[in-house]
Parts: C-alpha cells; structure tokens; sequence
C-alpha cells in the first residue's frame, strides 16, 4: 500500500502543489466573498437602524402637527433618509438593499409619506376634526408600514448572516485541508531531504574512515571557483604499507581510522577532510591563513605522534599551499603545491613515500 503511494505520487509529483494552488486560489476567493457580506451586513444594520428612525420620527411629526408645532425640519430629514434608504448613498452613506421585497415595501412608504405630507399641508390651512381623525390614521397604517419594512430589513441582514456563517465553515475547511497538504508536503520534502542526505553519503562518504571520498573531490571540490582565504593541506599517512605488512590489513584498515579521527577532532567540523586513495588525504582549512594552518598541523601532528595505544609509531606528513582572496591559483594548482611541499616534508625527515 505504502509503495502503491509512493509510485502515485512520483506519477504526480506536481498533483498536490496544483490541488494547493487551487485551495489558495478558493480561500482568496472566499475572504473577498467574506468581507463583501460583512460589509453589506454592517450595511444593513445601519439600514435597520435609519428604517426605525423614520417609523418612530414621523410619528413625531404627526404629533407635532397636530399640536400646532411645524415640523419642516424633521419632514426634510425623513425625506433625506427615505432617498437614502430606496436610492442609497447620501449623506447617512446608506446602502440599497438587494431585496426586491424591501424595496417594494419602501415605494409604498414613499407614497403614503407623500400623502401624509400632502395631509400635513391640508391641517394647517384646514384644521378640522376630520382632517385629523384621515391624518391620524394615516400615521397609523404608516407605521404598520414602517414595521413591515424594519422587519423585511432584519430578514434580509439575518440571511447574509446566514450565509456569512456558511463561508466561515468553507474557509475553515479549506484551511484545514490546506494545512493538511501543506503538512503533508513538508513531510515529503523532508523524507526526500533525508533520503537525498542518506544517498548523499552513501555516494560521497569513504566507507571505511568516514571521510569524504574521490567523488566528492572530483563533484564538488576539483572545479569549484568559490575556495579563497583557505589552506589547502596534502597528508600522507606514514607507515602504511608496513603496518599492513607486519599487522595485517585490518590493523593497515585501523590506522586509517584512527588517523582520520584524529584529524577530525584537531580540525573544526567547518573544515573538510578528503581521502583521495590509500594513505593518502586532501584537508581544506577554510578561513585559515598558511600561519594559522601551519600552527594547527603542527600540533595535530604533535599530538598524533604521542598516541601510545598501538604497537606501531603513529605519524603523517603534510604539505600546505595556501589560496588567498583575489589569487588566480586553482584547486589542482595548490593541491599539487601541497603535494610537493608534503613529499619534501618526506625527504627532509627520511620518510619513504609509500611506506
């Protein structure tokens, strides 16, 4: 099942990076979606809110009216409102509801508004009890009126609420499912990461001592332009063939072993250690000036030596050719330096190369 997984995903290796745009694409999509209705609910609350005030204020003019008190300036107003609430805008920056139902109900209230008006007029030129008894009751069926509309309004706002809600179960699934893959892809880098590492070492790692191999030279270190400011060292370790010869090849196989660690732990984990073949290893120092190197190989080399848990003498030799900034001297140029300095090294302490 695992394998039949793994060749799906190989097959489609670009499946859930498309499935993952798309969701992003959808999650874009539905936050627009989202703030255009929490911007029409705010809308319509505020819709509510100046529908009422016309319920309660022309109330109020009827009243005022009808006790002799002129009420130009609250009519203009509940003009103002109306306009704004069936045409939106104006200066109370009203919304026009998309509600066909609303809408109708806010025509009636602006012809039986005008007819109040109109009522209105005909009270102060005509007061009679029967101008007031058609006044009255057309105050009355206005605010039915009025009802109706706050109503119709409040209808309207708790369906967008609605379907606000709806969109908030879409972007908290598309989170989630995106969480998921962007997981899951973070889980796959991460194992391919690893394998990579693991192949990696496998290809470019001396299985034997640990250090870096041929290939790695030959892939990442033989042609590179970026190494300046660096040391580069060429040891060979002594006594190789006559430990083999006289110890046998798993004591020749120790000896590497233990040279190499003992290089590792005199270096810093920055530096890079080399087996180019045999008994024979390329260091680069980076960072490190020929004094510093120098001072550093001579006290590995120092303490090597003292090493007293074999029953053989423990030493290397070692040449140093250094690469500053701006040189035009080339990886192949200073390791063939290094290499002659480490084979006069040889010579000037009686070392035969090779033993």
């Amino acid at each position: 099942m695992k394998q039949s997984k793994q060749r799906h995903i190989q097959q489609h290796p670009y499946a859930e990076q498309i499935v993952q745009i798309l969701l992003l694409l959808f999650l874009i999509g539905e936050l627009i979606l989202f703030l255009t209705i929490f911007h029409q609910i705010n809308g319509a609350s505020k819709v509510i809110n100046y529908a009422g005030i016309v319920r309660g204020c022309s109330q109020r003019v009827v009243k005022r009216e009808m006790a002799g008190e002129n009420s130009d300036d609250l009519i203009r107003y509940l003009d103002e409102i109306l306009d704004g609430l069936e045409n939106g805008g104006s200066q109370y920056h009203l919304i026009q509801l998309k509600d066909k139902d609303f809408q109708n109900k806010l025509q009636e209230q602006t012809v039986q508004w005008n007819d109040i008006k109109a009522e209105i007029e005909t009270l102060r030129t005509t007061d009679t009890e029967e101008i007031r008894a058609s006044l009255l009751q057309q105050s009355e069926d206005y605010y039915t009126l009025c009802d109706t509309s706050v109503t119709l309004a409040q209808n309207y706002s708790q369906s967008l609420v609605k379907t606000l809600n709806y969109h908030e179960i879409f972007i908290v699934m598309d989170l989630a499912i995106l969480s998921i893959i962007t997981l899951h892809r973070y889980w796959l880098a991460a194992m391919t990461s690893r394998r990579n590492s693991v192949m990696e070492k496998q290809m470019y790692d001396d299985s034997l001592t640990g250090a870096k191999n041929r290939k790695y030279y030959e892939a990442r270190i033989k042609n590179s332009h970026v190494i300046h400011d660096s040391s580069i060292v060429y040891i060979d370790l002594d006594h190789l063939k006559y430990i083999n010869d006289n110890f046998g090849h798993d004591a020749g196989d120790a000896y590497l072993k233990k040279a190499v660690n003992h290089l590792k732990n005199a270096f810093r984990t920055s530096d890079i250690i080399i087996r180019m073949g045999g008994d024979e290893f390329l260091v680069i120092l980076l960072g490190c000036h020929e004094k510093a190197a120098e001072i550093i190989m001579d006290k590995a080399l120092s303490s090597f030596r003292q090493t007293n848990d074999t029953k053989y003498p423990c030493s290397f030799s070692y040449g140093i050719s250094y690469i500053g900034d701006g040189s035009t001297k080339t990886i192949a140029q200073a390791i063939a330096e290094a290499d002659e300095k480490m084979y006069a090294y040889k010579k000037d302490h009686q070392i035969i190369r090779g033993e």
